[in-house]
């Protein structure tokens, strides 16, 4: 019996259902900062079938295409969604013939809210000195000071994205195709799933990191 699981999104020990495959696209949408997410598991009711780990980590950079979520990692395929106010979603949805008499959908639904942060804190990578002001010293530039480039004119250098915290849930939920038997997936058959459909939970945080695709 061929059991697969992966994900397009997160990284787990090994796959369930076939991968979605690509590339980084190009840039598209306001660039809303790059960010590093954690994801502590809180459920597995997929079993022997999802050998999960308790806690994942990966970095993506957030777009938002006048209301599109864009959401890009260095090494995956390039996945869409929606922005409402302040709450991103992120949903993929793949079929995948398992066996004759059955195929499952492994659909994965992320959804985060961002939580504005002081326009000065520190990346989530970066030094104890790196987000904190310096005490001035001699040769600084005093109160007031504006900085300009050395021929005299403002800096027309790109301002920074704006930075956020986010908190939300990522769940993958595996359910058997319309007019599927997948019976012999079931561990009372001797197969690897407890029951169907089933869940996996991950509980999601996500602060600012360096930038990526810079």
């Amino acid at each position: 019996m061929r059991v697969l699981f992966c994900l397009s999104v997160l990284i787990l020990a090994t796959p369930l259902l076939a991968c979605l495959s690509g590339g980084e696209d190009a840039a598209e949408g306001e660039n809303m900062g790059s960010y590093l997410f954690t994801g502590v598991l809180e459920a597995n009711e997929c079993g022997a079938a999802a050998p999960v780990l308790d806690t994942v980590e990966f970095r993506v950079q957030l777009r938002n295409d006048r209301g599109q979520a864009i959401w890009r990692r260095p090494d995956a395929p390039v996945t869409y969604g929606t922005v409402l106010g302040d709450t991103w979603t992120i949903q993929t949805s793949t079929s995948t013939p398992l066996y004759e008499t059955c195929s499952m959908t492994q659909t994965e639904t992320i959804i985060v809210t961002a939580d504005t942060i002081a326009a000065d804190a520190g990346p989530a990578d970066a030094g104890p000195d790196d987000a904190g002001a310096s005490d001035p010293g001699e040769g600084d530039a005093g109160e007031g000071d504006a900085h300009v480039d050395l021929d005299g004119g403002a800096s027309d250098a790109a301002p920074p994205p704006p930075q956020y915290d986010f908190a939300g849930t990522h769940v993958i939920r595996v359910t058997p195709d319309a007019g599927s038997d997948c019976s012999p997936s079931l561990a009372t058959y001797g197969g690897p799933f407890p029951a169907l459909p089933c869940e996996v939970r991950y509980r999601l945080s996500g602060v600012p990191t360096d930038p990526l695709f810079e």
